[in-house]
């Protein structure tokens, strides 16, 4: 009976093998896609992996795909933590530049307040913000109209 079991298969083989050749000499394309299931079957038998085993193994090998994808190129995973490790560096960057702007802005209060009053300073920010001159000075103003004129 076994020995019967064997031929069957044995000439199913040669069956399809025969099948695949003239199929193949037909349309080369079937061939990357038929060695493909070629190799597939001959490992299963080979190993003696049956039905349940094959399942069992494909979707434990689909699952490792699918985590090992998703923790390269998911929405966690590898690109995007480089991504949000830039932005965070960008950042801090602003965040230091803004913190010595916030402290210049301070040192000026400071050197403004009664107890500490810097006269330069508050002559600096008098001239600058409240448009005051001096007695013998003498104000040339320009026309912003006219400076761009002169840029082209």
């Amino acid at each position: 009976m076994l020995q019967n079991t064997e031929q069957n298969i044995d000439e199913n083989t040669l069956i399809s093998e025969a099948l695949t050749h003239d199929n193949l000499t037909q349309n080369p394309q079937l061939n990357f896609g038929q060695n493909k299931i070629n190799f597939l079957y001959k490992f299963v038998k080979e190993n003696n992996i049956n039905k349940a085993q094959f399942i069992f193994y494909f979707i434990g090998i689909a699952l490792i795909t699918y985590f090992l994808l998703t923790t390269i190129f998911g929405d966690k995973g590898l690109f995007f933590y480089q991504s949000l490790k830039a932005q965070v560096q960008n950042k801090e960057f602003v965040k230091r530049d803004l913190l010595n702007k916030m402290r210049t802005k301070k040192s000026m209060v400071e050197g403004m307040n009664l107890e500490s009053l810097d006269l330069d300073l508050v002559d600096e920010q008098s001239r600058k913000v409240l448009g005051y001159v001096g007695k013998s000075e003498v104000v040339i103003y320009q026309d912003k109209d006219d400076q761009k004129d002169e840029s082209n």
